[in-house]
């Protein structure tokens, strides 16, 4: 081909391309529909320069840097780097910088690192799954990699001595398969996008297009100049990239398989720009400090550059100087902008507030601050809005509310507004009705404005409620006559007044009233004025007697009130209270107070709140808010001050300013959007005997029980949930210790200190404040472990032992005192045997020698020897009771019997007294205290002795009975005589002191005989 020719050619490519692109249709400037929003990433440290931003499968949004992966979920940014330490991957002892992002399957990612290494991370439970080194010790480079549905990892790397770049396929362990090479000089100019399951390569002038096996499609030849950063944008269908030398954006058509031009890019754009969006009909273009938005199809142009440069530089320093990095497209449909150290979101612009506010011509207005109340509209189109101060007209083909002049001499002091309609030609303003031909006046009630009304039209017929008065007035309006009926208040009973009444509507009947009132709820009155119905705060299920508006629909009753909206079942009295809370700038949850309520046509109710203009769906029983930041999203509305006029536009009177609309003009969105599932990311678990923390954020997705040793005592718990459209709150509960939860709080970190032994259930709760039944639940079992020796096993270990020794103990002691008993019994019954035979012996014959010799004695000496021989045999029997006492062998209580029983017959026989011996004894083989036994026996022997002495009867009763586990004795004589204080000196004091030593009573009396009751 000659030269010539190919001028002709290229002049003839150039110029299709033109054509083709449409580089002579140009771009209408508009402005920006649409603006940026920094993202705040809320990290407490350096993040550094981003290299990538990927999505992953649960919502959260992860950057990859030289610092580490940042973990962002809407609110705040978790940072998890290489090293040991809190979010350590602890995959190196040398830190590496994070590169790239590809996606690995579900719940999963690769992460390339620098030194040729790639992380698989489950993103899921936070952990690496796998470490892959590639190209250890050798010259080549890794560009990119990506798995295929089999799970392939396919490899594009550059050799630098061999100037080639190839694409390989690791097998298992570390081989590696190369697929395709080609060469090339270096890698500046140099790109390689995944499409689908496509792989395209551009360098030195053509491209290369790859199957996700390696395998070469095509190759494509071409003269285009493409940006070195990222002028290229792809998605699973198309192929977009810029040509910098011609500005064009040329596009792969799937159906020719040719690279076309898409758009001549309009001069009015920056030049040079290399970021790239393409989204329907329009086409994102940015640099580091420019944005446009191109529309195709309304060849409109919008600069969003002054914005972007607005924001990096006031807000996001150390920005301003970084490179651009990419458009990033959330699953939310969201889309971000972002440079190495920014993030920015565009969104539709916000209407301003001139959109929506009705201007007010009023001189005589002396506040800023309008309050409206009423609305109406009359047959020519005329809406009148009253206020306090007034009332306006707009008229056809206005703009603007005028205040009627001639009306103002009607307002009374109090300048009261509250209802307004319109009959015919009449304008009804309170009680005031106002001729709107002539301006002539006539009043229901009064004759004057009366300030605060209730007016409701039925055909010709007009109802009147004037406040803070007993009656109700009906007027005809045909015939200008006015009657009025008493209000009953109580059912079957006398009336007052109701005080307030904030509205009144027509049962569904057209026979009743339903009314709403400050102080008394909700009331069905005849038109009569006969109470028929009544619903108080408990039947209605709010928290005040408080109802505002109402609207009926069929046996429906809408009412607003100071928790919400409320509807009413009038025919079965059901309530169900529908909530809209919101959090205060004090972190308090708040109600929204529903003041006024507009059905529209699909019967959906458009609300006036105490915080801005609410849209209820009345059949899936769903609230929905306006954007935040939005106009009409804060104001607060006021009662009764509602109408849709002719023209299908809204009005809405609020406390200081009139706002309208038209259905399209908003845009509002459900307000208890589901949050997404609540994580643990993060515990910190302190060892107080060790003072350091315990750190653990691998495998929390699937933790149920977190187990604290006893030393462990204080835990922090660090959750999330990926939300970017609301601040999230988090309240929290013990369940063992309350069913009260804390209040809501912006803080993700939980912090229990002193936790008890046992079972803990945690649970967590996080919502945007919206509706508690739309939040997220999280629940862990905290087990805190009890110390070593207070666990029960050691605790029974410890008793057993402890019980087996003091056993042990006894057992001993037992078995010593059994054996000294046996001692001391043998020692006993051998000193007993002894007396017995020796100093028996002794004064047996020291009785008798002394008898003996008296026989043969004088008078003057018979007296002595018999004295003598009287005391050995009465010192021979005091030893025999000695002996008996202290004989082991006699420690029974049949042994005490037996010697008593001797006793008694020996002496009493002597006195020729008879006795009965009753014994009452369970077991008289059980053993006897000897001490016991000899003091018992000697309190007989006394017993015995005194009956002897001292009396005069002649028979005796000797009982010895055994009651409860004690022994008692009487001795019991039937004489008549009765004994003196004392016997035989000391007798009756050594019983009591005998009875006291051996901790039993005794008691000695006469009645019917002489009595000795001893009980031991």
């Amino acid at each position: 081909m000659t030269f010539k020719q190919y001028i002709v050619v290229v002049c003839f490519g150039v110029l299709s391309i033109m054509s083709a692109t449409g580089q002579n249709a140009s771009f209408k400037i508009i402005n920006p529909e649409y603006e940026l929003k920094m993202v705040r990433l809320n990290s407490t440290e350096d993040l550094g320069q981003f290299n990538d931003i990927m999505e992953d499968d649960e919502g959260y949004v992860w950057f990859s840097s030289a610092t580490g992966l940042h973990v962002f979920d809407g609110n705040r940014t978790v940072t998890y780097t290489g090293d040991k330490g809190q979010f350590g991957f602890n995959t190196d002892s040398v830190s590496r910088p994070f590169i790239f992002f590809n996606n690995a399957g579900k719940h999963r990612m690769w992460v390339q690192q620098s030194g040729n290494r790639l992380l698989q991370i489950n993103t899921q439970q936070r952990t690496v799954e796998q470490v892959v080194n590639l190209f250890p010790g050798e010259d080549q480079q890794l560009l990119s990699s990506h798995k295929n549905q089999t799970g392939s990892l396919f490899i594009l790397s550059h050799h630098r001595q061999e100037k080639t770049i190839a694409l390989s396929r690791k097998g298992d362990g570390n081989s590696i398969q190369t697929l395709f090479t080609a060469p090339i000089e270096n890698l500046s100019g140099m790109f390689a996008k995944k499409m689908g399951k496509e792989i395209w390569v551009f360098k030195n002038g053509f491209f290369l297009r790859f199957n996700q096996e390696g395998k070469e499609i095509k190759k494509y030849n071409t003269r285009f100049q493409i940006s070195n950063h990222v002028s290229v944008w792809t998605n699973d269908t198309s192929f977009y990239f810029i040509d910098q030398l011609t500005y064009t954006l040329f596009k792969w058509d799937r159906s020719t398989d040719e690279l076309l031009p898409f758009l001549k890019i309009p001069p009015t754009v920056k030049d040079g720009l290399s970021g790239l969006w393409v989204e329907g009909d329009k086409v994102y273009i940015a640099d580091n400090l420019y944005l446009y938005i191109l529309n195709i199809k309304t060849r409109t142009q919008q600069d969003l550059s002054n914005d972007f440069l607005g924001i990096i530089k006031n807000e996001a320093h150390g920005g301003l100087g970084v490179n651009f990095l990419k458009f990033t497209k959330r699953k939310d449909g969201t889309l971000w902008v972002s440079n190495l150290r920014t993030v920015l979101q565009i969104k539709k612009k916000l209407p301003k507030l001139t959109q929506f506010k009705q201007p007010i011509k009023d001189n005589a207005l002396v506040s800023s601050t309008t309050s409206f109340r009423a609305l109406a509209e009359d047959k020519d189109k005329n809406i009148y809005a009253s206020y306090y101060g007034g009332i306006a007209i707009k008229r056809p083909g206005n703009n603007s509310f005028e205040a009627v002049a001639k009306w103002q001499h009607l307002i009374n002091k109090a300048k009261g507004t509250y209802s307004l309609n319109v009959w015919n030609n009449y304008l009804i303003w309170n009680n005031t009705i106002i001729d709107l031909k002539d301006n002539s006046t006539n009043y229901v009630g009064p004759p004057y404005n009366a300030g605060h009304c209730n007016q409701w039209i039925q055909n010709d017929t007009l109802w009147i409620y004037i406040w803070h008065t007993p009656q109700l007035y009906f007027y005809d309006l045909k015939r200008k006559r006015q009657t009025e009926t008493g209000l009953k208040t109580q059912i079957n009973g006398e009336g007052t007044y109701y005080s307030a009444i904030n509205d009144i509507k027509m049962d569904k009947g057209g026979q009743n009233f339903w009314i709403s009132s400050t102080f008394k709820g909700i009331q069905l009155l005849s038109k009569s004025g006969q109470l028929l119905k009544q619903f108080d705060k408990t039947a209605l299920n709010t928290a005040d007697n408080d109802i505002q508006e109402i609207e009926v629909d069929g046996d429906q009753l809408w009412f607003g009130c100071t928790l919400g909206l409320g509807r009413l079942n009038t025919r079965t009295g059901a309530v169900s209270i529908f909530k809209n809370p919101l959090i205060t700038g004090e972190n308090v949850m708040q109600n929204r107070t529903i003041f006024s309520i507009l059905p529209d046509q699909q019967g959906n109710l458009y609300l006036g709140s105490s915080y801005g203009l609410l849209y209820f769906d009345t059949q899936a029983q769903q609230f929905y808010n306006l954007a935040k930041g939005h106009p009409l999203s804060e104001i607060e509305f006021n009662k009764m001050s509602t109408l849709i006029s002719s023209d299908g536009r809204y009005y809405f009177g609020s406390t200081d300013g009139l706002f309208s609309f038209m259905p399209e003009e908003l845009q509002f969105v459900q307000a208890s959007n589901k949050i997404k599932p609540l994580k643990l990311i993060s515990t910190a678990i302190f060892d107080l005997q060790k003072e350091k923390f315990k750190y653990e954020y691998r495998h929390l997705n699937t933790l149920k029980d977190l187990v604290l040793e006893p030393t462990e005592s204080s835990l922090e718990l660090q959750f999330s949930v990926p939300e970017y459209s609301n601040e999230v709150y988090y309240s929290y509960r013990l369940k063992e210790q309350s069913n009260q939860w804390t209040a809501p709080k912006l803080d993700n970190k939980i912090f229990l200190y002193g936790l008890e032994p046992g079972t803990h259930t945690l649970e967590v709760r996080a919502s945007t404040g919206i509706s508690e039944k739309e939040a997220s639940l999280y629940v862990i079992t905290i087990l805190k472990k009890q110390v070593w020796y207070k666990r029960a096993w050691v605790i029974v270990i410890f008793t057993l032992l402890l019980t087996t020794l003091v056993f042990v103990f006894l057992r001993y002691r037992f078995n010593q005192k059994l054996r000294r008993q046996k001692e001391l019994a043998t020692l006993r019954t051998k000193i007993s045997a002894d007396l017995h035979d020796e100093v028996g012996t002794l004064l047996s014959g020291l009785a008798m020698q002394s008898q003996i010799l008296a026989i043969e004695a004088s008078e003057e000496n018979k007296e002595v020897l018999n004295e003598i021989s009287s005391m050995g045999r009465e010192a021979m029997e005091r030893m025999r009771d000695t002996v008996w006492a202290i004989d082991s062998r006699k420690d029974k209580v049949e042994n005490l019997i037996d010697r008593m029983r001797d006793y008694a017959e020996k002496n009493l026989h002597m006195k020729k007294m008879t006795h009965d011996f009753i014994t009452q004894i369970g077991d008289t083989k059980k053993f006897i205290d000897p001490e016991r036994r000899q003091n018992i026996y000697l309190i007989f022997k006394e017993a015995i002795t005194n009956v002897m002495k001292h009396s005069d009867g002649s028979h005796v009763v000797i009982t010895v009975t055994e009651e409860r586990g004690k022994l008692k004795l009487i001795v019991k004589d039937n004489g008549n005589k009765q004994p003196s204080t004392r016997s035989d000196g000391q007798g009756m004091d050594n019983m009591a002191m005998r009875a006291k030593k051996i901790g039993g009573s005794i008691d000695i009396y006469y009645k019917d005989g002489f009595s000795v009751e001893l009980e031991v």
